[in-house]
This record gives C-alpha cells, structure tokens and sequence, in this order.
C-alpha cells in the first residue's frame, strides 16, 4: 500500500485496504466452505492489521469505521443476516483490528527484529484475539448455531490469530517495514522452492497415518529459511506453508485430516499446528537478524575506531614533533613557558598512545594482528623492560634466566609495559615480576599489593573500555583498553592471559606463552624469597 500523506494518498490506501479485505474475505470463505467451517482462519484480520499499522494513527479512526461498515454490509448480503448478529460480528473483527495494532505500536514490535518483539508482537496478537472470538461467538448464538458458546470463542479467536500471523509478516515486508535478507537469487529459490515442495508433499498425502509420520518435515525449509534468509524468507515461508495446510487440510489430505475427526478437532490442530510454527519460525529468524545486526555494527564500529584514530594521530605527530623540537632548541625559554611546553608534550605523548592502543585494538578486533615470532629470553626481557621504566615500586621476583618463550618480543613487550602500567596505576607497590616454567608452557606473572579486582569486574575484565569506578574520575587516565590489548596479543602469539585469584594473591595476571627450544626449569632469583603479594585488578 502507498503512503497516506494527504487526502489523495489516504483514499487509495483505504481504497485498497477494502479490496484486500474483500479478497481475503472471499478467500478464507470459500476455503472454509469445503469443511462447512467459514471461520477456519481469518486473513482479512491480518489485512486489516497490517493496513492500520503502515498508515499513522492518526488515520486509525477512518480505517476503522470503513472496515467495519465494509464487514456489516458484507455479514448483510452474502449470509442474510439479520443487523444485530452482523454489528455483533463486525465488532468482533473491529476488536482484533484495534486492540493487535495498538500494542504492537505500544511495544515497538512492528520490526520483528528481535526475540523481544517477536513475543510481544505474538502476546498482542493474542491479547486482540481473545476478545474478538467472546463477541463473534455471541454473534453465532444469536443466529441460531448449536455449537458450544466456549468452543465457538476458541475457533474465532484462533481463526483470527492464524489470519494475523500468516498475512502482516509478508505485508509489512513487502512494504519495506521488514528488512530484505540479500542472498544470491539461485539460494532464495532453493530455500523457499524447498518450502513449497515440503509443504504441498505433506499436505496432499492421502493417507493420514504417513502424513502425521512425516508432518514434522515441514518444519525443516522453514527453519532454514528463518536461519538463511532470516525475516523476509520467513515471511514468506510462513505465509506459503500456512495456505497449503489451509488448502489441504480443506480437501481432506494431510496431518490433520482424519476422517475419523470432526471438523473442530481438524481445524483445531490446524490452527494449533500453524500459530506453533509461524511463532517458532519468526523466533528463530529474529534471533538470526539479531546475531547479524551486531556483527554488522560490531564491523561498522571497528572501520569507525580506525578511520577516526588514523584522523587523530595526522594532526597529533606535528604537535608532538614541535614541541620536543621547541624544548630542545630554546633552552633559554623561562619557567613558565617551559612549563606549557612540557604540558603539551606529555599529554601529546599520552594522546599518542591512547590512539596507538586503538589502532592495535582495531586490527585485532578485525583478525589484522600478525605475529612475528622468534625465541624469546623472557628474564632478560623484563630486566630490559625494568631498566628502561627505572621505577623503584617494580621488582623481580622469581626468574628463569634460561627461559625462553616462542613468541614475537615486541607483543611481549607490551603486554608486560601494560600490566606493570595497570598494577601501578590501580594497585599499591611493590609491583613483583615472575618468570616461570609451566609444564610446555612459559608463564609471565605480574602481582601487586591491591585490594583486588572488584566483582562485578572479574567477568569484564579482558572487554574493551572497562575500568573501576573510582570517586575522582581525574586520577584514572586512558580508556580502559589496556588488559584488553594483552589478551589479543597473547592469543596472537598462541598463549593466554588469565587472572587468577587466590588467598595470596587475589588478583595477580598470568601471561602463559608456548616454550621455544631449550627452556629450562625455574630457580629462584638470588636475593628473593620468592614470595607472591596480592594483585589490584
């Protein structure tokens, strides 16, 4: 249907609105007749549904007097009816048509993209359907019909449920309100020839005992196309396999057409059969879309951290550049501009590897991160790593210095730089380094004197962007990206990186890398005692 800005807009969409109403009606009518059923589902609920919910509320009211004057004067010619059953009919419908497309605008559950809206979607459609079977069945009494009060209800409300759940997917796909899954045209067909050849095999089978055997086949091409072609093949699966049961089980073939059975009992589990399936196949096509929603903005966000932080760091080099050139070249500059000098180099500097952690974060994220490996001595590694920081609050501890690790030293490197970096900024010194044999393994400990990690941090604690909170936020700088860079880099390298909680130390990180050739057991550094203090987080 097109848009509905403006009166011409408005007309043509109520215009065709009452034509598809009056092709449902005559569809569902005619199927119905075959059972002597005339409610055996209802589509023109899903018409009317999937009419109210592409035009704005607005327009709700008009839609709705015109689709009921369009069902009494139809109630009127086609069955004679007398005016009280017919309103009493007309009002049934008019309670699904207004109460589904309320709700479903209420909770947001028009998309169908997730599992939530899914089930509020199928609660709002049952929530309009209840209702419309207690007045419909009222109508049925006042015109004479034996059948129970309850059992009429049940049959309207669930005739209306199936009308909703096999026409407003497909109308709100091919109004664009359900994104298209783009597959290749050879797959779609497959997939969705599949489910129509599925469908028509088990629903035009004679024999009722091998119809109910192989029945559940059904199930599989819709669930493949919910899983391939997520929302819009399920739609259609949905709409393709719930017309064929219709048809079929009309003509007496299939699972739910026992001769044996009443018209109830087959329309029963018909209904039971299609509102089970059509929930189960958008549940599952939901949950689908949601898994590729997040990869796709999971990708959009790492080409955004790498355009933007490549955009950062053009401008930033200059700045950095001249201001160690300025510091270097006019000694004679007074205390005060050396001051601003130095404030803009160090922060510069800061920035720099706030930007440089990104960038590595980026191509890891995105599987770019290549490792270069070769034999590395780690004791000798973190005698260099210590020497070059000459902060007195980091020690080692014990150490093997014939141990050597398979892995590409300057992902060491930076894993150990990040983990002292961590102990120092949230834990209390001395910060102690341990190099230690671990059966075919290599194991690099960094541990401190903190509190700990925090509970509702330990399960967090290798995600980007995660740090403590803390009362000054001001006395905590960077992102929160620094754990998260080791992981990647050990994983890089074949090895891990865990943080392993204890009595002794309760938050110390343990850096496992593969052992190259040669490596050695452990021994303890001269002048330790091999001691392990407690870890911040």
């Amino acid at each position: 249907m097109p848009g509905v800005a403006g009166r011409g807009g408005f007309a043509l969409h109520s215009s065709l609105t009452v034509v598809a109403y009056l092709l449902a009606l005559t569809y569902a009518l005619s199927v119905g007749a075959l059972i002597e059923m005339y409610g055996l589902i209802w589509p023109p609920a899903g018409v009317a549904v999937t009419s109210l919910l592409l035009a704005p509320r607005r327009r709700w009211p008009a839609l709705l007097a015109i689709l009921f004057v369009t069902q009494v004067v139809y109630d009127l010619i086609r069955y004679d009816a007398a005016l009280l059953p017919a309103l009493l009919w007309a009002s049934a419908n008019f309670t699904t048509y207004l109460v589904v497309p309320a709700l479903v605008v209420r909770w947001r559950a028009a998309s169908l993209d997730t599992v939530g809206r899914v089930l509020r979607f199928a609660l709002a459609v049952l929530a309009g359907s209840v209702p419309a079977g207690l007045l419909g069945a009222l109508g049925a009494v006042l015109t004479g019909d034996t059948t129970p009060y309850a059992v009429t209800a049940a049959l309207w409300a669930t005739g209306a449920a199936v009308g909703v759940l096999m026409v407003v997917p497909v109308g709100l796909l091919v109004f664009g309100r359900i994104p298209v899954t783009h597959r290749s045209p050879g797959e779609v067909m497959v997939i969705l020839g599949a489910v129509l050849v599925v469908s028509v095999a088990v629903f035009a089978l004679r024999d009722h005992l091998l119809a109910a055997t192989v029945g559940y086949a059904v199930l599989l091409p819709v669930v493949w196309a919910a899983l391939r072609l997520r929302l819009s093949g399920t739609a259609i699966a949905i709409a393709v396999t719930t017309n064929v049961a219709l048809v079929g089980t009309a003509l007496g073939r299939g699972p739910f057409a026992e001769v044996d059975w009443t018209p109830i009992e087959s329309a029963t589990l018909l209904r039971v059969f299609m509102v089970v399936m059509a929930v189960a196949a958008l549940l599952i096509a939901s949950r689908a879309q949601e898994g590729a929603s997040s990869a796709e903005v999971a990708e959009h966000r790492e080409r955004l951290l790498a355009a933007v932080s490549h955009e950062l760091r053009t401008p930033l080099t200059p700045i950095v550049g001249f201001s160690q050139l300025l510091l270097r070249a006019r000694p004679d500059l007074d205390q005060e501009a050396r001051t601003w000098v130095e404030a803009i180099d160090r922060n510069g500097r800061h920035l720099n590897a706030l930007i440089s952690d990104l960038l590595l974060l980026s191509r890891a994220s995105r599987g770019r991160l290549v490792a270069e490996p070769e034999p590395v001595e780690l004791g000798a590694l973190v005698a260099q790593v210590l020497e070059d920081r000459q902060q007195p609050q980091i020690r080692v501890g014990r150490t093997d210095p014939d141990l050597r690790a398979w892995a590409d030293p300057r992902h060491v490197r930076q894993i150990l730089d990040n983990l002292l970096h961590n102990a120092l900024q949230h834990g209390i010194p001395p910060v102690v380094v341990d190099v230690e044999r671990e059966g075919e393994q290599a194991r690099l400990v960094v541990t401190d004197r903190g509190q700990g990690v925090p509970d509702q941090l330990v399960g967090q604690l290798f995600d980007p962007f995660t740090q403590p909170e803390v009362a000054d936020h001001r006395s905590i700088q960077g992102l929160g990206l620094g754990l998260a860079i080791c992981a990647r880099l050990a994983t890089s390298n074949g090895g891990t990186i865990d943080h392993e909680p204890g009595e002794a130390a309760p938050g110390r990180f343990v850096v496992r890398l593969p052992l190259a050739d040669g490596g050695q057991g452990l021994s303890p550094a001269p002048g330790t005692t091999g001691g392990v203090p407690t870890a911040a987080w």
